[in-house]
């Protein structure tokens, strides 16, 4: 019974850890957490202008905070492609037919039998 009760607490801790990963990755990727830190980098860079004396800080302020919000927007498709290519396409030295177009269909591929371990 010992051993059960120890292997029971290994489990709940296991739990515990998932849904704290899980409550972590869902801010992650939250749009919530995307706008605030929109408006924050918005409002430093204000503050910034408005203290180094340079012409209307409240509207110039809005260029760079543009090209923030343009990068949050194209890592994720980045990061897709970098995964396609450079994790699966090197490190585990996969094949991959050429009919999976997206990580999506990357990460099924990967779980049926779309893969092939190189032979080398």
């Amino acid at each position: 019974m010992n051993d059960y009760k120890k292997l029971e607490q290994e489990i709940n801790k296991i739990k515990a850890r998932n849904t704290k990963v899980e409550a972590d990755k869902a801010w992650e990727t939250s749009f919530y957490r995307k706008i605030l830190i929109v408006v924050l980098t918005y409002i430093v860079i204000v503050i910034f202008f408005y203290f180094a004396d340079l012409s209307k800080p409240f509207i110039n302020a809005i260029v760079p905070t543009f090209g923030f919000v343009l990068s949050i927007l194209t890592i994720p498709v980045l990061k897709k492609q970098w995964i396609k290519r450079h994790y699966y396409g090197k490190k585990n030295r996969i094949i991959i037919k050429k009919s999976t177009q997206n990580l999506d269909d990357l990460l099924k591929a990967v779980t049926e039998e779309n893969i092939h371990k190189e032979t080398n």
